[in-house]
């Protein structure tokens, strides 16, 4: 499901053979069964994705995404920012300076993260790509990099 439409189901092929099964039980459109392999899915995207359309106007996202879900099948709900900022608030945002930024979402062993402060990491990366000290030093003095 994307943004632009909460109800559009992309497809099929992103999706394993038995995933694709558990949503066509799931919905009740186990005519769509037929198309059993990526291949069959793939020539007759446009038909699976008409039919499926049909089915997912009859309810709000919530409701698709909760059933989906219980049913084990891929799926996730994507907000927009109004959605985002009105669901999550200010747990969205992270400041650096004056500067207010939205955070980069991905927890990494169940810490969130956040992107690095311009110019953070440049020592590091560049030592490890073989720079020596002195020459990062002179890349600073020459403006090539900040830090």
């Amino acid at each position: 499901m994307d943004r632009g439409n909460p109800r559009h189901f992309d497809g099929g092929e992103e999706v394993s053979d038995e995933q694709y099964a558990r949503l066509c039980k799931a919905l009740n459109k186990e005519d769509l069964l037929k198309f059993r392999t990526l291949e069959d899915r793939i020539k007759n995207r446009e038909f699976i994705n008409a039919e499926l359309q049909k089915v997912f106007l009859d309810r709000e996202r919530d409701y698709w995404v909760n059933l989906l879900g219980n049913a084990d099948v891929p799926v996730a709900l994507v907000l927009n920012l109004k959605e985002g900022f009105e669901r999550y608030g200010k747990n969205l945002e992270v400041k650096y300076g004056d500067l207010i930024y939205i955070k980069f979402p991905i927890n990494v062993n169940g810490s969130r993260s956040s992107a690095p402060k311009l110019g953070e990491n440049t020592v590091e990366i560049l030592m490890s790509l073989g720079y020596t000290k002195d020459e990062i030093i002179k890349l600073k003095e020459d403006g090539v990099i900040s830090f």
